[in-house]
């Protein structure tokens, strides 16, 4: 409950000088999904998420050509005035973002109240509102990229053996499964409880096992996440791979250039989020009437993914799993 009392003495202590990391005010909630979608290897020349750069709305036009495919070869080399094959280039426009904003209003009637500065109570709570921010889009983003998955739209991997071990082929069969359709480079693999358990096991549970990324204990053939949103959204036994690059996370900002202000009253600028790198719109405003400031976060983004450019039907890059054995060990029934 709300205290109502202004007591700045030695006994009034902060939760987080007790729980430390643990505080609800400072614990992030995994989301594997936006870890694997912002981390290097993912985001590996990617340009794009960088638009816009001045405040301006602007589209995202991604050009291509798709792959040259066996099936187009001749045989014979007899001459031929009508070629088999007119490239021509493609493009895909992204024009509309979505949005999850977060807006507080502080009281300063209330913050006297406080022995810490007003500064470190609202950056908390600016801490705060970002991770609510990261598991709204993370949850959007999971049906948004279940919605991408390619052909085939589900692939059934046996994690565990029929005597609940680990299956060590489990893990060699995903990434086979992706490099069978032509793609190279180590992929991202997203999952919920069932993977993280196996992924756990195998000593593959490496990139988001500590807040933030852990990049120095990444695996050298795949890169594994854990999203327990996938747990209601999907089911605990899912999990998703893609190729790096096959679907990227853009967002836009909308005080950037000429639309960042500032005065003494209100602010319109970015901040970032450390754990994610996300960068959020910030607007921060005082009303003199009623003695409060409010603070308001705000997320445009989006997903663009590979367009089904290869020669395997509807083939872009993602995959999705789900572990069809019967889990680890069970204790007995009582």
């Amino acid at each position: 409950m709300a205290y109502t009392q202004g007591l700045c003495s030695a006994i009034q202590v902060n939760l987080n000088e007790i729980a430390g990391s643990n505080a609800p005010a400072l614990s992030r909630q995994k989301v594997g999904m936006i870890d694997g979608l912002m981390s290097a290897q993912n985001r590996n020349g990617f340009t794009a998420q960088v638009v816009p750069t001045n405040g301006k709305y602007r589209a995202v036009q991604i050009n291509y050509i798709g792959q040259a495919c066996d099936s187009d070869v001749v045989t014979s080399c007899a001459p031929n005035c009508t070629p088999e094959v007119e490239p021509e280039p493609l493009e895909k426009l992204i024009t509309e973002f979505n949005c999850a904003k977060y807006k507080m209003g502080f009281d300063e009637a209330e913050m006297r109240k406080l022995c810490e500065a007003d500064s470190v109570w609202v950056g908390q709570n600016i801490m705060r509102a970002m991770n609510a921010i990261n598991v709204s889009v993370d949850k959007a983003l999971i049906t948004q990229i279940n919605g991408l998955v390619g052909i085939p739209t589900i692939q059934n991997i046996p994690l565990f053996t029929s005597s609940g071990f680990p299956n060590p082929l489990a893990w060699p069969q995903v990434i086979s499964q992706i490099e069978l359709a032509g793609h190279t480079g180590a992929p991202i693999i997203v999952g919920g409880s069932s993977s993280e358990l196996y992924a756990k096991a195998q000593s593959i549970a490496c990139c988001n096992t500590v807040a933030g990324m852990d990049l120095a204990s990444m695996s050298g053939n795949a890169f594994y996440y854990f999203d327990p949103q996938i747990n209601s959204i999907e089911d605990p036994i899912v999990f998703y791979g893609w190729t790096p690059g096959a679907v990227q996370m853009i967002t836009w900002n909308k005080y950037l250039g000429e639309y960042a202000k500032r005065d003494s009253s209100f602010e319109h600028g970015t901040i970032v989020d450390p754990f994610t790198g996300l960068v959020y719109d910030l607007k921060t405003s005082y009303d003199d009437c009623t003695e409060k400031w409010y603070v308001e976060l705000a997320l445009n983004w989006n997903i663009i993914d590979m367009p089904a450019a290869f020669c395997t039907e509807d083939d872009n890059g993602i995959y999705k799993f789900q572990d069809c054995s019967t889990g680890p060990v069970a204790c007995p029934a009582p």
